[in-house]
């Protein structure tokens, strides 16, 4: 039997993936980026209803699978939706059109992940799941 998983994630890309499921990436504190398959999520009102959208802050709870590289979600209930955030390509960009950074962006990315320490994600030294389990 898998064992299940369940962590704070921010959703950062879903595409679909036959005919009603999707392919979900998304970045975890404790086991860093994370790709998993959705069954029947294009299609599902009760399990995925609004959580798949980019930038949510969703609780995960998945199973890893051992021959793959897709864990399998099993749910991702919604704790933050930011629904206006992707609307408006401005809002998320951290580069100007002339090559340069916006004047602030940094300090306003800073006062987020401070304000959100637990879902403010280090990637540099993350493992993933199997090098853990495997002890690597």
């Amino acid at each position: 039997m898998r064992a299940n998983y369940l962590t704070p994630a921010i959703v950062l890309r879903s595409r679909p993936f036959g005919e009603s499921d999707k392919i979900v990436s998304f970045l975890t504190e404790s086991y860093g980026k994370l790709t998993g398959i959705a069954k029947g999520a294009k299609r599902s009102r009760k399990r995925f209803v609004n959580s798949l959208e980019p930038f949510s802050l969703v609780n995960l709870s998945f199973q890893d699978r051992p021959h793959s590289n897709l864990a399998f979600i099993l749910a991702a209930d919604l704790k933050i939706g930011f629904s206006r955030l992707i609307t408006n390509l401005e809002r998320i960009s951290f580069i100007t059109d002339d090559g340069s950074e916006k004047p602030g962006s940094k300090a306003a990315f800073s006062a987020c992940s401070a304000a959100n320490t637990s879902t403010a994600v280090a990637l540099s030294g993350r493992r993933s799941l199997r090098e853990r389990e495997q002890g690597l």
